[in-house]
């Protein structure tokens, strides 16, 4: 059982507050799982944090009343030193058994957290790429052409 996870939403300058609601809204959605999310800033453009900050000193959107991590880290412009700065600064945290990446243009379906316990329950992972992988083989259907599902 995933004991706590920190929910990273790694966000860089085009990402627009819409965007970070949404995503946002939907980690609040989800079910299963204790988790915390995390604001990851990472972007070159100085004036994105401040936005970022302000459009959520307020809250949560869909819990006014929780208030979010937002942390800035450096930023090349690439996407890579995003995610490695996000693996750094958990890194520096405590309290959390496992954590998950998310870009801040991106959302997950309600079932998401819940879906990633029962395949933590079934293989106790230490790294997972490409869930929709995995997800797939809890849910068996038959692919399009009738071949047998074969789990990763």
């Amino acid at each position: 059982m995933i004991d706590r996870l920190a929910v990273f939403v790694l966000t860089y300058h085009n990402h627009t507050k819409e965007q970070l609601e949404r995503c946002l809204w939907s980690i609040e959605q989800q079910d299963g799982v204790d988790f915390e999310p995390f604001i990851v800033v990472n972007s070159t453009d100085e004036t994105y944090y401040p936005k970022v900050k302000e459009w959520f000193r307020g809250g949560a959107p869909v819990y006014p009343d929780d208030d979010y991590t937002i942390v800035e880290t450096e930023s090349d412009g690439y996407t890579g030193k995003g995610t490695n700065s996000v693996h750094d600064y958990y890194k520096t945290i405590s309290g959390f058994s496992h954590m998950c990446i998310i870009d801040g243009d991106d959302y997950y379906y309600p079932m998401a957290f819940d879906l990633l316990n029962q395949i933590h329950e079934k293989s106790n992972f230490d790294f997972l790429s490409g869930m929709a992988h995995h997800v797939d083989s809890l849910r068996p259907a038959p692919p399009p052409d009738n071949r047998p599902i074969i789990p990763y």
